[in-house]
């Protein structure tokens, strides 16, 4: 055993050996390797210096100057010559080179493109009987539009009432929003049904509005009805809403559909009228414990909590799922006293998780609590009603009062567990009753907005001003005879200066057609009554893209049982440009030398004032005339006609780009007006200047290699300037170029040259 043990070491140890040497091979193999490597590319780089051989032939200062007047011109598009020739062009003398403007503006018709648009999402009412007449101009072949009567799906109601909602109380605009209407009214008192079955609501166009009847008293008293109801409504904050209310049909079955009226993110609507009745799906309604009695409400009945019995309403447990996520509890609530107690419930979820007070620990201020603590900004005066709204929102709560959001906020992610939900107290605890009024109780799973909550607290306590009624109309339940039809185009050139929409109407019925457009929001009006003939009107304010609609509408909106037609026989768009240009190549041949700056001068008048003025230079680097910058530049030309203005342009960088390879050069002068008058352009003079200055040095390189030199330096006993250059210079070859930037100085000096190997040329001038 002892044998085998030793015979194993020796060998661990022999492998260890070799490892180490192996090791050590390939570290000397790698250094001498980058040894080999090193001395190599130095021995590159020496050769390379040694092959080279730069000098400088010779150096020279420069300053020449070259100048040139047109030879040649080009009329560009319909400019004519009116006067003069080219030779008019070599001094500034008066006497001028003159040239005719042509009329360049746009003037163009485009009919109407389509009838099947919708872009406010209603149906459009009436009828077409030729609506390709309306794409030729006038020739008495004419599209008749015809007022459309639907046949009411709510069968024959006698009477209407129409319902104006102030947008001055709507904050923002609200969709599906459940309105009070809280009505005393001498017309139902004798016109409906005693239950109020037969009573419809529907928007302006009439789509039928859901609504819910809380309380409806026929016989309030011995002339007046009451009416509490809930309609869902889109309200906007710019513009008033109308809302027709129906009635009058003795044999309709009942039109109510509670549910609909809330949106799906209720989990509980509690109108608190005579119980805790729930308005909305699955309806958790609530259980009395104690004797909660009715008394009268913000909102017609409501119920009252004695704290001494104590008093409450106990939903089922509601399976919200809200967990960490968004919700609002609101409440209308009016104390009667003060218990003494520390936590006054309103309402709450399960025991306190969370719950509304309207005194937090013993404080003077309402708020909630929820595992601690959430004082609003307030205290709660007793007899008095408020609106209260606690919201989680994001994980933050925020509380509002009376539609006003308080400064108090509280981070909470708590999560909420689905629970019973309790109106009067936040537990079963004596300790935990209020003592007074609540009503209108609402649970989301969303939070709504700060906009939503101010318009609801307007709509409760000024209702009367928030919503106004109308006279009743009698027999304006029967359908009426309407017209709403869009057309549009697609497409457009919406870019031109003048743009007219131009109705021809030929025989017109009593009723007025009016003309709308969509400002992309909303429709506007434009024409209140179409008449006979041509009707104009611009249409520049709303062309703003390529598409365009607007719409015949009827002008009596309810109780119109008669059908009216109108004959239209064309709809375009008139869409044009009042403009006059002049526009004049002018060309000569320049030379190919090295030029330092380019520059040019023009003597122009106008026989008009106020041209839009614009001269340019042919980019032959680009292609193409210069748009900005060098060789390029615009002007308004004095107001006074027949004014000699002289223009000058000088250009140092890049100068030869304005030539091509034979010294071609081209410039352009333009003249635009959006006069209704043609003019004249007077040109006195035109002058290109060239110039070259600076140092001209001759290199030559006599070495095996390219070189490419990158500095300069040119010393003598006063001054020692240093150039960046940067310049090629293939084997065998001499080359001079002018620099501009070195001008070279008076008397002996000495200049090197560099390059990028690190030989020198030496020369001494």
């Amino acid at each position: 055993m002892q044998a085998i043990t030793k015979l194993l070491r020796d060998k661990k140890r022999g492998i260890s050996t070799v490892i180490v040497v192996m090791l050590s091979l390939v570290l000397i193999v790698t250094i001498v390797g980058n040894v080999i490597l090193w001395s190599y590319q130095m021995n590159q780089v020496d050769w390379e210096k040694m092959q080279e051989k730069i000098e400088i032939i010779s150096m020279q200062s420069v300053n020449e100057t070259w100048t040139q007047n047109p030879s040649g011109f080009d009329l560009v598009g319909l400019t004519t010559l009116a006067s003069g020739n080219l030779s008019n062009l070599w001094e500034s003398d008066g006497s001028n080179m003159t040239f005719q403007s042509y009329f360049s503006g746009t003037d163009n018709s485009d009919f109407v493109d389509v009838n099947t648009s919708d872009v406010d999402l209603f149906p459009n009412v009436g009828l077409h009987s030729n609506f390709s007449a309306l794409q030729e101009k006038p020739d008495s072949i004419y599209d008749t539009l015809t007022e459309f009567r639907e046949i009411s799906s709510f069968g024959d109601m006698k009477y209407r009432k129409n319902f104006t909602i102030n947008h001055n109380y709507v904050d923002g605009d609200q969709s599906d929003f459940p309105v009070l209407i809280d009505l005393y009214d001498r017309d139902l008192h004798d016109d409906v049904q005693n239950d109020g079955d037969d009573i419809v609501f529907l928007d302006a166009f009439g789509n039928n509005l859901n609504h819910e009847i809380e309380f409806f008293d026929k016989s309030y008293n011995s002339t007046h009805a009451h009416l509490i109801a809930w309609v869902k409504v889109d309200l906007s904050g710019d513009v008033d809403v109308i809302v027709s209310m129906l009635y009058g049909n003795s044999t309709i079955g009942n039109q109510q559909d509670p549910p609909e009226v809330w949106d799906d993110n209720y989990l509980g609507v509690w109108h608190m009228n005579s119980d805790a009745s729930d308005s909305s799906l699955p309806y958790y309604d609530g259980v009395a414990v104690g004797s909660p009695s009715d008394v009268v409400g913000v909102i017609g009945g409501a119920q009252n909590f004695n704290s001494g019995n104590p008093d409450r309403y106990d939903t089922g447990t509601i399976f919200h799922g809200i967990g960490s996520g968004d919700f609002m509890m609101e409440a209308w609530v009016n104390r009667d006293i003060d218990t003494g107690q520390s936590y006054q419930g309103i309402i709450s979820n399960g025991n306190y998780d969370p719950a509304m007070y309207v005194e937090v620990g013993g404080s003077i201020r309402w708020g909630g609590y929820w595992s601690g603590n959430l004082m609003s900004d307030s205290e709660t005066v007793n007899d008095v009603w408020y609106y209260y709204v606690m919201k989680r929102e994001s994980s933050v709560i925020y509380f509002y009062k009376d539609g006003v959001v308080q400064d108090s906020t509280y981070a909470n992610s708590r999560n909420m567990a689905n629970a019973i939900f309790r109106f009067g107290s936040s537990s079963s605890s004596f300790a935990n009753h209020m003592d007074g009024i609540i009503d209108e109780v609402r649970f989301s799973d969303v939070t709504r907005t700060a906009g939503w909550i101010n318009t609801n607290y307007q709509n409760v306590v000024n209702n009367s001003a928030f919503i106004s009624s109308g006279s009743e109309e009698i027999d304006a339940g029967d359908s009426d005879y309407d017209l709403d039809l869009e057309l549009q185009w697609n497409n457009l050139d919406h870019n031109e200066t003048y743009e007219e929409l131009c109705i021809f109407c030929e025989e017109m019925d009593g009723e007025n057609l009016a003309l709308d457009v969509w400002s992309g929001s909303n429709w506007e009006n434009l024409i209140s009554d179409l008449n006979p003939g041509w009707n104009n009107v611009s249409i520049s304010p709303y062309l703003d893209s390529s598409t365009l609609t607007i719409r015949f509408k009827d002008s009596i909106e309810f109780g119109d049982l008669n059908s009216d037609s109108w004959n239209i026989d064309a709809v375009l768009l008139h869409l044009w440009t009042i403009e006059h240009t002049s526009a004049i190549e002018f060309l000569d041949h320049s030379n190919n030398e090295e030029w330092s700056q380019l520059k040019w001068n023009s003597d122009i008048s106008w026989t008009i004032g106020s041209v839009d003025v614009t001269i340019q230079l042919y980019n032959f680097s680009s292609n193409k005339y210069s748009t900005s910058g060098a060789g390029y530049l615009t002007y308004i030309s004095n107001n006074i006609p027949n004014v000699k203005e002289n223009k000058t342009q000088t250009i140092t960088l890049d100068s030869t780009d304005y030539r091509n390879e034979t010294g071609y050069w081209k410039l352009k002068i333009t003249g635009i007006t959006t006069s209704d008058s043609s003019f004249l352009s007077s040109i006195d003079w035109i002058q290109i200047k060239e110039t070259s200055f600076g140092a001209l040095i001759t290199f030559q390189n006599g070495g095996s290699l390219t070189s490419h030199v990158v500095s300069l330096w040119i010393n003598n006993s006063t001054s020692h300037q240093r150039f960046e250059i940067d310049l090629f210079i293939a084997s065998g070859e001499t080359t001079s170029k002018l620099f501009g930037n070195i001008i070279l100085p008076a008397g002996s000096y000495t200049t090197k040259a560099s390059t990028e190997r690190g030989n020198l040329a030496i020369l001494s001038a």
